[in-house]
């Protein structure tokens, strides 16, 4: 993954056969996935090309909220607030209120769409 995602961190790291935590790559990402499989297979599979194209947001958005129910700090709560005016769902106080939020012109909320998302990308892919 490394070899791929990152090449020149890949090739500051030399021959070691194992990586230390902090050189790992995290990735939710379904494009860095494909670059993965890219690599490895020499080509992906044109159902994931497929559900890729979907272009669903959750991937991004659900980062975000991820961290902060996985750390519940002031910083990750704080990067919530942040995000949300970006991702258009107003001012928020608590993670929570994100997940529940209904934007404008939407009639459910961002955890059900993210969930039809994730469920579309899944059944494409």
């Amino acid at each position: 993954m490394v070899r791929i995602l990152a090449p020149g961190k890949y090739k500051n790291l030399g021959n070691k056969s194992t990586l230390p935590r902090g050189d790992e790559i995290t990735t939710r990402n379904p494009k860095d996935i494909e670059k993965i499989l890219v690599g490895i297979i020499g080509n992906s599979p044109i159902s994931l090309r497929n559900a890729i194209a979907l272009n669903h947001s959750v991937f991004m958005d659900v980062k975000i909220i991820r961290h902060f129910y996985a750390h519940r700090n002031n910083d990750t709560i704080q990067k919530v607030k942040n995000a949300a005016p970006i991702l258009n769902s107003g001012l928020v106080g608590h993670p929570d209120e994100y997940v529940d939020t209904i934007l404008p012109g939407h009639t459910t909320t961002k955890y059900v769409e993210w969930s039809t998302g994730l469920q579309e990308f899944f059944l494409v892919a």
